[in-house]
Formats: structure tokens, sequence, C-alpha cells
């Protein structure tokens, strides 16, 4: 816990990400993360043709797990 990866959309042609700690703090327990798909399209990456989400550790030394489960792109459920 405590890490703070980046969050990356990419339509291909742009790549963009967000740090998740601005949204959520990472843990060692599960929890709803909810980021909004603004954040992309703002900095233009093209929601209506995504090709790759990535979650990026940069910058920083080690090796472990993230375990991601239930991955949904649309408007969120609560």
């Amino acid at each position: 816990g405590g890490e703070n990866p980046g969050l990356y959309l990419d339509d291909g042609n742009f790549r963009w990400a967000v740090e998740v700690a601005h949204y959520a703090q990472v843990s060692t327990s599960w929890q709803t993360v909810t980021v909004p798909l603004r954040a992309f399209s703002e900095y233009g990456v093209d929601l209506t043709h995504l090709e790759k989400l990535q979650v990026v550790f940069e910058g920083v030394p080690g090796a472990g797990s993230i375990l991601l489960d239930d991955i949904q792109l649309g408007s969120a459920t609560h």
C-alpha cells in the first residue's frame, strides 16, 4: 500500500495518465476507485476508440503484485 501508480488510457494515437492517488489511496485492502473519464478525454484521448489500459509504477524500484477486478468504463454505479 501507499504506492502512486499512473493509470493510462491509450487510443492508439494518444496516451494520457492520471495519478491514482488523486482518487484513492492504494492499500492492501480491496476498494472501489472511480476515475472520471473526462480526466482522460479533456487531454485528447479518444474514448470511442480505446486500445490499452495500463497501470504503471514509474520511478519506483521494486517488485510485487497488483490485483485488479471488475474494471468498467462508463457511468459510475454509485
